[in-house]
């Protein structure tokens, strides 16, 4: 495996796609890079999987998240910005002046617009801004194994699979299931017979650092996020 100055020199004389055929990069090794030679990152960015690259762009610092985006075409750009989890793109778009703001809008697809333009509209330090609309909501009326089909059907544009959360025809949480609940028991069993009615739910207006105080006290790794009536809106992930 080349160090990163090796990778720079590849860069510099256009042979970075030879070498990322032969070479499998880590998330680590281009965080580390990204790091060290931040100006060259969206050249790298323009040859690994886009995927692969959104993965790495939410844990860099905002300051060279926004040099690498700035240094990609438009088309590169947008690809990035389409791929991020709604909720990553929204803290990324989020700490930047509002002229930046409106041209990076403008490349982002209509759906994915709208979807960033609805996060962006919470207050800055919000519970709204942390979380993402990516998660699988499923009924009482349901069956284990309808569950278990809705999983595989949609499970992979799901930001986490680790708790599933029961609503109501309204859209309003009533429940929240740990995953294994729906492997250990009869496919026919109804979704009503696993629910307690338990759940602890963040406040879509509350304060970051509120958040920050109930992951503490509660061994979670995602939690739902609620408005005032109760409606499901997101979850926020511990990552996060």
């Amino acid at each position: 495996m080349p160090n990163l100055k090796d990778i720079k020199n590849l860069l510099q004389n256009n042979r970075i796609t030879d070498f990322v055929k032969l070479n499998k990069l880590s998330s680590r090794d281009i965080i580390e890079f990204a790091n060290k030679y931040t100006n060259w990152t969206g050249k790298l960015f323009q040859h690994i999987d886009i995927l692969h690259a959104a993965r790495v762009f939410k844990f860099l610092r905002k300051k060279k998240q926004e040099i690498i985006i700035k240094s990609l075409p438009d088309e590169k750009a947008a690809e990035l910005l389409n791929a991020l989890q709604p909720d990553d793109r929204t803290a990324f778009l989020g700490l930047l002046p509002g002229n930046a703001v409106k041209e990076l809008l403008k490349i982002l697809a209509p759906e994915t617009r709208a979807e960033t333009l609805k996060l962006l509209g919470y207050p800055e330090g919000s519970v709204g801004r942390l979380m993402t609309p990516d998660y699988l909501a499923i009924k009482s009326e349901d069956t284990v194994q309808q569950v278990l089909d809705i999983i595989r059907k949609q499970g992979k544009a799901a930001e986490t699979l680790n708790f599933l959360f029961v609503v109501d025809d309204k859209g309003v949480l009533i429940d929240d299931i740990n995953i294994k609940e729906f492997l250990i028991v009869d496919p026919s069993t109804p979704v009503e017979k696993l629910m307690d009615r338990q759940y602890i739910a963040l406040s879509v207006n509350d304060a970051q650092t509120e958040t920050i105080r109930i992951f503490k006290n509660n061994s979670r790794f995602a939690l739902p996020v609620i408005n005032e009536s109760g409606v499901l809106l997101g979850i926020v992930t511990s990552d996060d």
